[in-house]
This record gives C-alpha cells, sequence and structure tokens, in this order.
C-alpha cells in the first residue's frame, strides 16, 4: 500500500483481482470494473440458484460459465 501526500492522504493499493492500481476503498479491495464483474457475476449465480437450488458449485460453473474460483468464492463470503 501506498500513501500520497497532497491535499488530503490517499492510500494507492493493486485490485486483487486484476492488479491494477487503484485508490483503496473502505468497502473493497477490488477496482470498479472488477467490482462490477463481480456484483454481476454474484447476481448471475443467485439466478441460476433460484431456479436450480440444489446444484452444486461446479454445477453453477457449468450453467453459468462463470469461473469455478469465483463461484466459491462469491459462494463463501
Amino acid at each position: 500500500m501506498l500513501k500520497v501526500k497532497g491535499s488530503g492522504e490517499m492510500s494507492l493499493m493493486n485490485c486483487k483481482r486484476c492488479g491494477r492500481l487503484m485508490v483503496q476503498q473502505r468497502r473493497s479491495d477490488c477496482c470498479e470494473s472488477c467490482r462490477l464483474y463481480y456484483d454481476e457475476s454474484y447476481r448471475e449465480i443467485r439466478r441460476c440458484l433460484h431456479s436450480q437450488p440444489h446444484l452444486t458449485a461446479y454445477d453453477v460453473h457449468k450453467e453459468t460459465g462463470i469461473p469455478l474460483s469465483v463461484v466459491l468464492e462469491l459462494v463463501r463470503s
């Protein structure tokens, strides 16, 4: 993490998903584009599980095309 001095202090960090440099925000460790990707993936997973509640994480991955690692991360959080 890098602190930038100036009119106010900002903390810079790298996005945990893509590595892009970004200003650290309180609630997120992902950049805006990755956060949008996670939000859309989460909605897609919810839709899939709502219509087929007995699917496994692997089945959700196969149904939606969302990488299994992302499915597991979002289901666990």
